[in-house]
């Protein structure tokens, strides 16, 4: 039984053979293995558009000892936030930090949110150094670009 395949003749010149036959084998070899590497990575984000990562560091972090301070970490660690790297996150972290407030103790780092009759202007940070009972507070403010440097 003899068998024919329709070639062009500019593949069947000699100088050509290689080239043919490895486009040949690519075809046959290469495009279907990528199409099944492809189908079997799947996807990374789950049916809610959250990262198969995300999922699986809240899985091993979330237990009955999370409490809602812990909420910070758990969105720092999450790799959408990750990803983000260019995001500011400050107006995410304020609306936080106004629904759960830290309780101010000594040495707790603090914001002025308006100016103080001693002068100090809203945005300046510092730290709390005694509280005392009638709410009044003792405050060591820092310089204005950063805090200071331990000597």
């Amino acid at each position: 039984m003899k068998m024919g395949i329709a070639l062009h003749p500019a593949l069947l010149v000699k100088e050509n053979q290689i080239f043919t036959l490895c486009c040949f084998f690519a075809v046959l070899f290469i495009v279907p293995f990528s199409v099944v590497c492809c189908c079997l990575r799947g996807s990374n984000v789950s049916s809610h558009g959250v990262s198969a990562e995300t999922l699986k560091i809240f899985n091993a972090c979330i237990n009955l000892e999370v409490t809602a301070e812990d909420t910070v970490g758990l969105l720092a660690a999450s790799a959408e936030e990750r990803r983000q790297l260019c995001m500011d996150a400050r107006s995410t972290f304020e609306a936080m930090a106004v629904s759960h407030p830290e309780p101010m103790g000594p040495n707790s780092v603090v914001r002025f949110v308006e100016d103080t009759k001693s002068g100090e202007k809203k945005g300046r940070k510092g730290l709390l150094k005694k509280k005392s009972a009638d709410g009044q507070c003792e405050v060591e403010v820092w310089p204005p670009n950063a805090p200071p440097q331990k000597q």
